[in-house]
C-alpha cells in the first residue's frame, strides 16, 4: 500500500500550535471550525457538500436545518449561513472572524430539545455588566463594558420588520469603525437559539486560542 504523502493543510495546524486560554471569548480568533461542525456531524447531520468545491454543507437528519460554511471574497461577507427549511423559515449568518466557540453557542442549541416558552435574551447580557436601552420605536440595544461589542434588535431600513445583529467593531480614530466580526439573525429565529448565543457570548470561561509554534510557509 502506498503511504499517504504529507500535504500541508490548515486542517493539520492544530498539531503545530500551542493552545492557550483567551478571555473574553468574544475577542478570540476564529478558532477551529470543527468545533462547530464535528458536534453537528456527531448528532447525525449529513455532509452534502460538493467535494470539488471549497465549502461545507450540512443538513440535519430530518432536513429541517442546514449549515453552509463557504468562504466569500467580500470584506464583510458571511462565511457561515444557518437556516431552517423550507423557504419561509428563519436565517442566521456569521462573518469569517466570528469565534467558533460563539457560533457553537447557537448551533449546539439546535441539538437540544426546544424549551417551553420563549426565554428573554437581555437579562443574561445585563447580568454580565452590559448596558441595555430600548427606544420608543421598540429598538433594543445592549453594549459590553468594553464599548466595542454590541447586540441589538432593531427595525430594518424598510421598517417592515426587525432583525438581530451582534458585532465587535474597533474605532478607527477617524470617526469610523473597523468590524472584527459580525452576526445576523432574522426576527423569526427561535428565541432559545438567540438566548443560547447570548449566554455563550458572555460566558466567562476562556476560549482556546492557538499560537503558531513553527514557521508557517508563505505562498
Amino acid at each position: 500500500m502506498t503511504p499517504r504523502p504529507y500535504i500541508a493543510s490548515q486542517a493539520d495546524d492544530l498539531w503545530s500550535r500551542m493552545w492557550c486560554d483567551t478571555t473574553p471569548r468574544h475577542l478570540a480568533s476564529p478558532g477551529d471550525p470543527r468545533h462547530v461542525t464535528q458536534a453537528l456531524r456527531a448528532a447525525g447531520w449529513k455532509n452534502l457538500g460538493d467535494p470539488d468545491f471549497p465549502h461545507v454543507v450540512l443538513a440535519s437528519p430530518d432536513y429541517q436545518h442546514t449549515l453552509v460554511l463557504e468562504p466569500t471574497p467580500e470584506t464583510y461577507g458571511s462565511w457561515w449561513r444557518i437556516s431552517s427549511t423550507p423557504w419561509g423559515g428563519w436565517h442566521a449568518s456569521f462573518g469569517a472572524n466570528t469565534p467558533a466557540e460563539v457560533i457553537a453557542g447557537f448551533t449546539d442549541a439546535l441539538l437540544r430539545p426546544t424549551p417551553e416558552g420563549e426565554p428573554d435574551i437581555w437579562p443574561a447580557l445585563q447580568a454580565a455588566g452590559w448596558t441595555y436601552e430600548r427606544d420608543e420605536r421598540g429598538n433594543e440595544h445592549a453594549r459590553h463594558p468594553d464599548g466595542i461589542t454590541t447586540m441589538e434588535r432593531s427595525a430594518t431600513l424598510t421598517g417592515d420588520h426587525f432583525a438581530w445583529t451582534a458585532e465587535v467593531a474597533l474605532p478607527t480614530g477617524l470617526g469610523g469603525h473597523h468590524r472584527l466580526w459580525h452576526a445576523y439573525f432574522d426576527d423569526r429565529t427561535p428565541r432559545h437559539l438567540l438566548a443560547s448565543f447570548a449566554a455563550d457570548l458572555v460566558d466567562p470561561a476562556p476560549s482556546p486560542e492557538a499560537a503558531t509554534t513553527s514557521p508557517t510557509p508563505t505562498w
